[in-house]
């Protein structure tokens, strides 16, 4: 996964971390519940079920900054590859839709954009609204190394296509 540091270079805000969770989160839920994979990364999805591994942070920081990154090994390089296929698809089925996700402290509804696909990493914009009324946006982005894969969700003012380019920093760590 990417450092603290790493990840506040690359937001330009001073990230901090939260403790390193061991298995997707069970408390959040997604609605519609197709959306689930792709308004972010963590969630508990039966496509982690055949996992051998998995690590995720949420590190935050001042003007909204959020990131959610998460990686999880599998028993084969096919098995990853074809994790990371299948949930590009279901991000898919909730490109230019709408989500709320419950079971936080207050309901959060997010926009989806469209899906693209390079070099083998898809990400999709999501943007959301804080609780002070200011508009958030993300990147969710998602690709493969061997038989890991790469699931990050960056937040920030400028957001871009920082999303891939943590993926791609991560990729190129392991």
């Amino acid at each position: 996964m990417g450092s603290p540091s790493e990840i506040s270079d690359l937001v330009g805000v001073a990230m901090t971390p939260e403790g390193i969770f061991r298995k997707p989160d069970t408390k959040l839920r997604v609605e519609p519940i197709r959306c689930l994979e792709a308004v972010m990364p963590a969630l508990d999805t039966i496509g982690y079920y055949g996992r051998t591994g998995f690590a995720g942070q949420l590190l935050h920081g001042d003007q909204h900054a959020q990131v959610v990154q998460v990686v999880a090994a599998f028993s084969t390089d096919a098995e990853a590859a074809a994790f990371r296929e299948a949930t590009t698809g279901h991000w898919r089925s909730c490109q230019d839709q709408q989500a709320t996700v419950t079971g936080g402290r207050v309901p959060l509804t997010y926009a989806l954009e469209r899906v693209e696909s390079v070099d083998s990493v898809a990400s999709v914009p999501v943007s959301g609204t804080a609780s002070d009324g200011t508009r958030v946006p993300c990147q969710h982005a998602l690709g493969s190394r061997r038989n890991v894969i790469i699931d990050v969700r960056v937040c920030a003012p400028n957001v871009g296509n920082k999303g891939r380019d943590l993926v791609a920093k991560i990729a190129a760590g392991l």
